[in-house]
């Protein structure tokens, strides 16, 4: 086999068969980058959403607002969105094998639309947290499909940087939903805040799903056509080892599934063989999560959000404009809070978005 190199950082690969032309490195690098920021475009509106109550809260709390919510009210609307939240994610689970990852990705931006434009018209206090308990569930159903399809549609070397590449997004949400409450009302914030999903859904329907689930589906020919588009757009026989690797893990990745679910053919009742291959599934599943390689990921996950939510930040965030009006800062203080604010200006956001892009590198780092 020999390998000449042509423009474009492209090489040939000829075999005694064919010619094989496969993209270059930033080519390949390419499609999986714009695949990813397509996906990140919900995590845009994800930080956006949880950053929504800090810039509502302080012109509805004690105020002559029609909407005007007492201390308790504003204790409801500020955390009945993270009580959602977990409801949302276990729908996310359920719905996620179903429909696969590329619809699940454009469903779970519908409630986000939604609450944004009730949030928009709102004319009572329960209509408030309607678009609340929508937005909470939509946070919570947002977490499986966009973990899920970044690590089905990414070679292993890009992984990290596009999984870390997420965090950056979450940040400018939360940026630009304060800047929003500096310069507008809470309410022409949100119907601004409602075409960020309306874009998610158009960016997303032109990216493809992923090899993996639709392999687990059958669709060989649709699997190998996506693999294509995601490693530079390339013909299928620049794929094929690949593919071929990705067959045989789905085909063992059913094998895994179906078999603790044998039945007696005549019968239909489980017998105690059954039994025995579902109890020595579940020990099998068992001693895979003890695996160093299981356990040092998960470990450095829960020790991760542990001290973040801890720290009280996550209850704290929502009343953080009241907070710094309190300190009487000379600034504005949606200012203050956006970490754009002060002597931060433009380096000091990239500073933090990096930082906790960092922190999400770090964790696909030491996990492998």
């Amino acid at each position: 086999m020999a390998e000449s190199r042509v423009p474009g950082g492209d090489a040939i690969i000829t075999t005694e068969e064919e010619s094989v032309k496969t993209a270059g490195r930033f080519r390949t690098a390419l499609p999986q980058v714009l695949a990813s920021t397509a996906k990140n475009m919900i995590l845009l509106d994800l930080g956006m959403t949880v950053a929504f109550p800090t810039i509502a809260i302080p012109k509805l709390q004690n105020t002559t607002d029609p909407l005007a919510l007492n201390n308790e009210q504003t204790s409801w609307f500020g955390s009945i969105m993270y009580i959602c939240q977990p409801l949302g994610s276990v729908l996310s689970g359920i719905v996620l094998e179903r429909l696969g990852r590329k619809k699940s990705l454009i469903l779970v931006n519908f409630p986000h639309i939604v609450g944004w434009f009730i949030f928009c018209f709102a004319s009572s206090v329960p209509m408030l947290y309607l678009a609340a308990v929508i937005m909470g569930l939509g946070v919570g159903f947002v977490e499986a499909p966009v973990i899920t399809y970044v690590g089905e549609i990414s070679q292993p070397k890009l992984r990290g940087v596009l999984t870390s590449y997420s965090g950056i997004f979450v940040q400018l949400g939360f940026s630009f939903v304060y800047l929003l409450g500096s310069l507008t009302h809470w309410t022409t914030a949100a119907g601004v805040s409602a075409a960020v999903p309306i874009a998610a859904v158009i960016a997303i329907s032109q990216v493809p799903e992923t090899p993996i689930w639709l392999l687990s589906r059958g669709r060989f020919e649709e699997a190998e056509r996506s693999l294509c588009w995601l490693r530079g757009w390339v013909p299928p026989s620049a794929v094929k080892k690949e593919f071929n690797d990705l067959v045989l893990y789905s085909e063992n990745i059913k094998k895994l599934k179906d078999e603790p679910y044998k039945t007696a053919e005549n019968e239909g009742v489980a017998t105690a063989t059954d039994v025995s291959s579902r109890d020595s599934a579940f020990k099998r599943k068992l001693r895979e999560l003890l695996k160093p390689q299981t356990l040092r990921p998960l470990s450095l996950v829960l020790m991760f959000f542990f001290f973040q939510h801890s720290s009280g930040f996550t209850a704290m965030r929502p009343y953080m404009v009241q907070v710094f009006e309190e300190f009487g800062l000379p600034i504005n203080a949606y200012w203050v809070t956006e970490p754009r604010a002060g002597k931060w200006n433009s380096s000091g956001w990239f500073l933090h978005a990096g930082i906790s892009g960092l922190q999400n590198l770090s964790v696909c780092e030491f996990s492998t």
